[in-house]
């Protein structure tokens, strides 16, 4: 075992769709076994969901001791027996704060409850103190959002025990900026690709 006094190190959370345009089976099997990929959020698919395929999918990775939460769709997460959820576009609102507050109770304590504020520190701070589990602070996209990012996350590590994903990353050099400035985890945005496997390897030994 690790010394009590080294840091834990970075590992990769996956964001998948849960519709057609997500990975194959196979690829995403593949993956997981390319890095230490420790959960996978899934957003459910805008034209409804199939619970049922859904379900399957989640035992599926839960089977290979990665967490998986639901995006923005607490029944969904209910439902197909998920380990939390991750609410995408957390502001600071009072709307935003009692669906926290619901979605807490509904899940249970021990449930994960994630929180995504973009590169807002103070929404970031708020979900903080209403015991997000984690939060996320994420990039759209380009060099000015990375250095953004990099910048919050190193702060946010320095100050917070609140674990962090640095997420919306799409390129293994992102993710390693992102492990040096002290992310808990980092976030990787998963097209249908099969060349999913190889991004994760490639993150996995940049921020190793």
């Amino acid at each position: 075992m690790s010394g009590e006094d080294e840091p834990e190190r970075c590992r990769i959370s996956l964001t998948i769709d849960g519709g057609e345009g997500r990975p194959s089976d196979a690829d995403l099997r593949q993956a997981i076994a390319s890095g230490d990929v420790a959960a996978v959020v899934i957003r459910p698919p805008r034209s409804g969901a199939d619970v049922p395929r859904l379900r399957i999918l989640v035992k599926a990775i839960q089977s290979r001791d990665v967490a998986v939460m639901i995006a923005d769709d607490l029944d969904l997460a209910l439902a197909t027996g998920a380990d939390g959820l991750h609410l995408s576009d957390f502001t600071d609102t009072p709307q935003n704060e009692a669906r926290f507050a619901a979605a807490r109770r509904r899940l249970g304590a021990d449930a994960i409850l994630g929180a995504g504020v973009g590169l807002s520190r103070h929404d970031a701070m708020t979900a903080g103190e209403l015991g997000a589990s984690y939060v996320e602070f994420a990039i759209q996209g380009g060099d000015a959002d990375a250095d953004a990012l990099a910048e919050l996350t190193a702060w946010w590590s320095e100050v917070f025990e609140v674990p962090l994903v640095a997420g919306g990353l799409t390129r293994a050099a992102e993710a390693g900026l992102m492990a040096e400035a002290g992310a808990d985890f980092v976030g990787l945005i998963a097209g249908p690709s099969d060349g999913l496997a190889g991004l994760v390897a490639a993150v996995e030994a940049a921020i190793a």
